[in-house]
């Protein structure tokens, strides 16, 4: 979510007012002063907004949010959009006055009113996230609209997100785009984050991954994890920038240190494969962790097999069976079917064959080709599960369309005895084969065993099978 815009110190508007007056020399900066304060104490609005500000960032003057607060307050009493502006902030922000998001919404709108767009923008967030008010995207969505119109740049970027979500408005990439390159093109950080991501997913913009990785490398030197994350990952694929697996780590790990998750992740996963760094399996623990701590579901199963080879880590099924429990819980389909294995085979957790089957169909529920084949075999042999051979096809049929070489032996050996699915050797030698051709060597002898009890003519017909099912496979 984008950060309100402005704290409780001087607004952009009046930065070139102080620089001219506070730069020229010492002397200079406190007849401008003694100037300001005499203008002020005279009523004139603008001089006691700027004099607050003085106050506020401690120039020429000790800081003094009360002061500050002081005369804001004179100068909003007048009716001086910037002066209720500040005053909005210093009730947002809780500075020199309680926290009260309520009296933070009436100076905004007072301010918003005349126009002002950083009040009009920050009034927006308001309706957006119902902070002082009740949540209203159509009022947010207007309120951004009003700030971007003025060039505001977080107006722009706030607009573009909602344009992007479909939020008070109807959603419209190709206007999200518009609104986050105009902010972009103000140094915005998130819009040009935001641009970035556009212009990598094809969103609103014609996909280019050059034009991503141009926007991310403008954002990240401002510092954001989010960016810098995603522009290790463009680097990590190679998409619109040479593939460098050492600027990835690189930018994973600046990301990575400031809490990113995804960036733990994927730093732990170069240190797991030695890709642009040292390989080192003790730090791929140790960020994966990190990111398993945040809840990254893919970092804990990568977790879970460090405890299981004992890489980096020592061996510990018990740990390996807790990783593996926190990603399948989260619907990781690997750390499931690998969970369900655990609970088959005793390995960290009790023997417990309903659990297997359990987590084993949760997997195959996802379309994971291991699970469906481990399934299938529970169901042949009625282990957490009852003894059906057709359900025992029906999965290894599903692992078997996807080319997984375990299911297509045994789906062959289903149809070469007729179990759960009608006798049909022709269909057995073309499973058996297809495991064959992809190296499994078990099912050799199987195939063999098959083409030994055909005539030439249905041996024929089989491995003409075989070549349809590759050519379709081809295709």
């Amino acid at each position: 979510m984008y950060e309100l815009e402005g704290t409780l110190k001087l607004h952009r508007r009046f930065v070139f007012a102080i620089l001219s007056l506070c730069f020229a020399s010492k002397s200079a900066c406190a007849a401008s002063l003694q100037d300001l304060q005499t203008q002020a104490n005279k009523g004139v609005a603008s001089a006691q907004t700027e004099l607050g500000a003085f106050y506020a960032n401690g120039q020429g003057v000790p800081q003094d949010y009360m002061k500050a607060l002081g005369w804001y307050q004179k100068a909003a009493d007048q009716g001086y959009a910037g002066a209720e502006y500040y005053l909005g902030v210093a009730y947002d922000n809780g500075q020199a006055v309680p926290q009260d998001y309520a009296k933070a919404v009436y100076w905004y709108k007072k301010a918003a009113v005349q126009g002002f767009a950083g009040a009009q923008n920050n009034l927006g967030f308001h309706y957006k996230a119902g902070l002082g008010v009740p949540q209203d995207y159509t009022k947010a969505a207007d309120m951004f609209q009003k700030a971007a119109r003025q060039g505001d740049p977080a107006g722009e970027t706030n607009l573009a997100a909602l344009l992007d979500a479909g939020q008070g408005v109807k959603q419209n990439y190709t206007r999200a785009a518009y609104w986050y390159a105009k902010a972009a093109k103000q140094d915005d950080p998130v819009a040009q984050s935001k641009l970035g991501s556009h212009y990598k997913n094809g969103l609103g913009v014609p996909q280019d991954y050059a034009k991503a990785a141009y926007w991310y490398q403008k954002a990240v030197t401002q510092g954001d994890p989010y960016t810098e994350n995603k522009l290790g990952d463009l680097y990590n694929s190679g998409h619109g920038v040479k593939q460098d697996y050492t600027l990835a780590a690189h930018w994973y790990e600046k990301s990575a240190e400031q809490g990113n998750v995804d960036a733990q992740g994927s730093l732990g996963n170069l240190y797991d494969s030695g890709h642009g760094v040292a390989q080192d399996y003790s730090k791929a623990a140790y960020w994966y962790g990190k990111a398993a701590n945040q809840g990254n579901a893919a970092a804990a199963t990568s977790l879970g097999d460090l405890y299981s080879s004992g890489h980096g880590v020592p061996k510990d099924y018990t740990q390996v069976a807790h990783w593996y429990e926190q990603a399948a819980n989260k619907g990781d389909a690997v750390a499931q079917t690998n969970l369900g294995v655990l609970y088959a085979s005793g390995q960290g957790v009790p023997q417990d064959y309903t659990k297997a089957a359990y987590w084993c169909e949760k997997a195959a529920e996802q379309g994971d080709p291991v699970a469906e084949n481990d399934l299938g075999i529970l169901y042949f042999h009625g282990e957490g599960v009852q003894s059906d051979n057709k359900s025992a096809a029906s999965w290894f049929q599903k692992a078997a369309n996807k080319g997984y070489a375990e299911s297509e032996m045994s789906l062959g050996l289903l149809y070469e005895n007729g179990l759960g699915v009608p006798q049909d050797n022709k269909l057995a030698y073309m499973w058996s084969d297809l495991a064959v051709l992809q190296g499994y060597a078990p099912a050799t002898a199987s195939r063999d065993g098959i083409a030994a009890k055909m005539t030439p003519e249905d041996l024929t017909a089989a491995q003409n099978l075989v070549s349809d099912w590759l050519k379709k496979k081809s295709h």
